[in-house]
């Protein structure tokens, strides 16, 4: 008894489907944050905040069309913060900045935090910060001493939340890997046929 050339074909597109879904990693690639790159051309949901200072803005970010320009003008800071409501777990938060330096913080809802000094970078400079994964964040705050330009935050969801809680992967399908599911599909499809030729 010989299958049938639908059989091979049906039998070929779901053998493709499984492949797929079996090389797709299993991170979360969730950005908790907002607006992360500025590309609405202003800042909300970020706010700005401090004791004599501002921000604005700019064009030629690091990435995109738009960053952040802080800028103090009376000695304590400036700074620029986002809040995450409710809560979230990370597992890091990513930003470029260059300028004369500051201070990052990573705020969590059981009223502690994680505190980094930035120095001076005339260059774009990433900032990578491992978060406390047993704990959920709840806002993330950058100081500006002086000047400081950010632009491309991500504050990367946890693919576990705490307490187990699992989130939903999003699917991510390279389109290297699409061709190559498409290229093993077709020749599945042409061997089925030749098959049911004999």
């Amino acid at each position: 008894m010989t299958m049938s050339r639908v059989s091979y074909a049906v039998v070929s597109v779901l053998l493709a489907v499984i492949i797929a879904s079996a090389a797709m990693p299993a991170s979360a690639d969730i950005n908790l944050l907002e607006n992360p790159g500025f590309e609405t051309g202003d800042f909300p949901p970020w706010n700005i905040g401090g004791w004599g200072g501002g921000g604005d803005v700019w064009e030629d970010g690091h990435t995109g069309s738009y960053y952040a320009h802080l800028y103090e003008v009376e000695e304590g800071g400036v700074f620029l913060y986002q809040l995450i409501d409710p809560p979230r777990c990370a597992e890091y938060l990513e930003f470029w900045y260059k300028g004369y330096g500051g201070v990052v913080k990573v705020y969590y809802s059981d009223d502690t935090h994680y505190e980094e000094g930035l120095s001076g970078s005339e260059q774009w400079a990433l900032v990578p910060v491992d978060l406390d994964t047993t704990k959920l964040v709840s806002a993330v705050e950058t100081t500006a001493y002086y000047t400081l330009d950010l632009d491309d935050f991500d504050l990367e969801a946890c693919s576990v939340a705490v307490g187990g809680e699992v989130l939903t992967p999003t699917p991510i399908l390279s389109p290297v890997m699409l061709i190559a599911v498409i290229a093993a599909a077709s020749v599945a499809i042409v061997l089925g046929y030749r098959f049911t030729r004999r």
